[in-house]
């Protein structure tokens, strides 16, 4: 039996006594609806004995629905407690006002006997209205009527933080009567799978789009079709196994939350009929994460903007003369202005500035600030985003930063709120959501400062079966300062995985910046890499890196190498900032480090420092560095085969560079790389007539062969040029 099936059967049934008209604003019994799905309820002290009821959830996650729920399943009466100012004797006096006097003495003895229901809803709202001073005067009123009966006669209904208080002040109030606890305390949880999948048709009936019974196979399939895209883009590091997935916090936070099962209903309702629905679901998807994540941008919005409609409406009625004729409510609570104050609201250090009339705000005259910041303490805290001061989940965190990034807005405060969470925590995993998110709000463009953060969310879902490989090479297209970014399986055979690449801009103001790690990583970079905290370690492993200028700020550099091709080499023509106090190799031989700069024999450095390349032109640096690329690409970690799918080698690792280009075409010509559909296979006899030694290219050594070579290679070139 669930919860809320042991909750109801303990339930007296309500009054049979008639309201009086005039209170029926206030109280009433409201009728059953069908459509409603009820939700998992947990006990969190009791078996519901007590006489008082205290339920809690989220904002927006549907206590007035549950109210009205109980309250149409007992026949009892619903207090709508937003509609009074709460005081001295207002239970009393509003039992009072609504029945007929003669009935009053028997409906409060049978209320102290536990003989009758009555459930009061939207404490918090009363709580902003009156004040808690009046909310605990309206229930220390409560308890003296109900501390001795036999059993629940009272439920109240109360968002997470108010019903906390609640329950603190109902403890006082039994002490202060030598009473044991006099109630219990149940929480609304997230929805089930199957639960979830009953409220997105019954919310579609209501929308008018119930799918006839010989589509309900369609509906099922586009449901788990969405469901699947969602787990696909929020799970990190959790197993695979089928039926797990809704045992994840992160997962069952997103997809067992009401509001978002809503707007997912409001999607299928606005696409169409779910034979079109699933069908556009699996034509656009070209990776279920990125797909996932536009899905995520529909309902995130979605949701901002009935809140934004909410909040306007709330305005609208409130009877401010100057508020008639004005036009400009669409620049109010505005999406963005939503994301800013939340941000600002769940960093405790900055909450007083969520509540500032100017944060994020657009034109909000005066006659409308006060009102504006009432409504503002009223809402913001019941946001559907936040749940007790902090992000509901992961996708509504991720979604606030990577728009707020997007747009520029509270930048440095959202980086350094960033780099709080995961500086010092070893075992903290980025969530892998937030890289489909701002590939998807940023239309593909990230800046050098923010690639740490979007490289750090695309490899969390990596496991010992699936390491991601990062790639950051220029584009060649005649500006320095842009790169392509890329992270990528490189067992898939999709070159075309938006949520992971991206047109890197790294110049004078926005340096490549990585703060905790680098692993599996080929990065070229006309410009400046930064990495590193200042104080922290960074971890590098099978790594190369060549960069025009190297800062590194860690504390500690730790290298690990475990497999025996594996190495990391650091190359840069200038050494700008150096704070490393020490380096720790952690592999067998301390040549898989080298180190490659300018006065680079220097502690602690100096054990892995190999002399720079003199390259005879730029051209000659260009073509070893394409050789490098290319060649790098083939080795199979954990396996001796040379071969690579050749939508990998010409998409992501050659692009649309010319000097790229042509060395893959040379190599392919002289039978150095073969190709068998889908395949690149690279022939090591011929790598080794050719004069390339594959050790001291990785090493940045130019031996006179492989000089040989690359004068071949431009005598290639120009002849086919002619």
């Amino acid at each position: 039996m669930s919860a809320l099936e042991t909750l109801l059967k303990k339930l007296p049934r309500g009054t049979h006594l008639p309201l009086i008209p005039s209170s029926r604003s206030l109280l009433s019994v409201p009728s059953t609806d069908r459509s409603y799905v009820r939700p998992p309820l947990r006990f969190e002290d009791d078996d519901g004995t007590c006489p008082i009821v205290v339920i809690s959830a989220p904002g927006a996650v549907g206590k007035s629905a549950l109210a009205q729920y109980i309250a149409a399943t007992k026949q009892a009466h619903l207090w709508d407690l937003s509609r009074l100012v709460l005081g001295t004797n207002t239970f009393q006096g509003t039992l009072a006002s609504s029945f007929q006097l003669e009935a009053l003495p028997g409906l409060i003895e049978d209320l102290r006997k536990g003989q009758v229901l009555f459930v009061l809803d939207a404490f918090d709202e009363a709580e902003i209205v009156s004040g808690w001073p009046r909310v605990e005067e309206f229930l220390r009123e409560v308890f003296g009527f109900v501390k001795n009966a036999s059993g629940p006669c009272i439920v109240l209904l109360a968002r997470g933080e108010t019903a906390f208080y609640m329950d603190m002040h109902l403890d006082t109030l039994a002490a202060e009567n030598n009473l044991p606890r006099r109630h219990t305390t149940l929480s609304i949880e997230y929805f089930e799978e199957y639960q979830a999948k009953d409220f997105i048709a019954k919310q579609l009936e209501k929308l008018g789009k119930s799918a006839p019974k010989q589509h309900t196979d369609v509906l099922r399939r586009a449901v788990e079709k969405v469901f699947s895209l969602f787990i696909e883009a929020v799970r990190a590091d959790e197993p695979d196994e089928p039926g797990r997935h809704w045992a994840q916090q992160k997962v069952r936070s997103f997809l067992g939350y009401a509001p978002v099962l809503q707007a997912i209903a409001t999607y299928f309702s606005e696409v169409g009929n779910l034979v079109e629905v699933e069908n556009l679901l699996n034509r656009d998807r070209t990776s279920a994460s990125a797909y996932g994540a536009k899905l995520i941008c529909f309902l995130m919005n979605n949701l901002l903007e009935r809140e934004h409609n909410k909040v306007v409406k709330q305005l609208q009625q409130a009877g401010i003369p100057e508020a008639q004729g004005w036009n400009g409510w669409d620049k109010v609570f505005t999406p963005s202005e939503q994301l800013q104050r939340l941000f600002l609201y769940v960093q405790p250090e900055m909450r007083q500035k969520a509540f500032a009339v100017d944060t994020g705000a657009e034109e909000i005259p005066n006659w409308l600030a006060r009102h504006y910041i009432d409504l503002l303490n009223r809402f913001l805290v019941q946001h559907p985003f936040i749940f007790d001061d902090v992000f509901t989940g992961p996708a509504f965190e991720d979604y606030t930063f990577a728009r707020l990034l997007v747009e520029v807005r509270l930048y440095e405060q959202v980086k350094a709120a960033w780099d709080k969470r995961t500086s010092g925590q070893k075992t903290y995993v980025s969530s892998p959501l937030f890289s489909h998110l701002y590939w998807k709000l940023s239309s593909g463009v990230v800046s050098g400062d923010l690639a740490g953060y979007v490289y750090e969310s695309a490899i969390s879902r990596r496991s010992f079966k699936s390491e991601p490989r990062l790639v950051i090479v220029p584009l060649g297209e005649g500006d320095n300062s842009v790169h392509r970014f890329r992270v990528f399986d490189e067992d898939s055979r999709d070159d075309q995985e938006p949520g992971r690449g991206f047109k890197l801009i790294v110049d004078e103001d926005h340096p490549l910046v990585f703060k905790r790690q680098l692993a599996r990583a080929y990065i070229e970079v006309q410009g400046r890499v930064i990495l590193g905290i200042p104080g922290g370690n960074f971890e590098l492993s099978n790594t190369e890196l060549v960069c025009t200028t190297l800062e590194i700020q860690a504390a500690t550099v730790v290298v690990r190498n475990y497999q025996e091709e594996e190495r990391v080499s650091l190359e840069a023509d200038h050494f700008a900032h150096d704070v490393a106090r020490s380096v720790v190799v952690d592999c067998n031989e301390s040549s898989r480090l080298s180190i490659s700069w300018p006065d680079g024999k220097t502690h602690p450095w100096a054990e892995y420092y190999r002399q720079p390349v003199t390259y005879t032109s730029v051209d000659t640096r260009e073509a070893v560095l394409a050789i490098r690329r290319v060649l790098t690409f083939f080795r199979r970690d954990r396996n001796a085969e040379f071969a690579r799918y050749k939508l990998l080698i010409d998409n992501v690792v050659v692009g649309a560079n010319p000097m790229r280009q042509a060395m893959r075409d040379f190599m392919v010509a002289h039978g150095i790389i073969t190709h068998k559909e889908p395949l690149y296979y690279l022939d090591l006899s011929s790598l080794e007539v050719a004069g390339i030694n594959w050790t001291s290219l990785r090493q940045g050594k130019v031996e006179p062969r492989l000089e040989s070579f690359v004068e071949k290679f431009f005598a290639w070139s120009r002849g086919r040029a002619n």
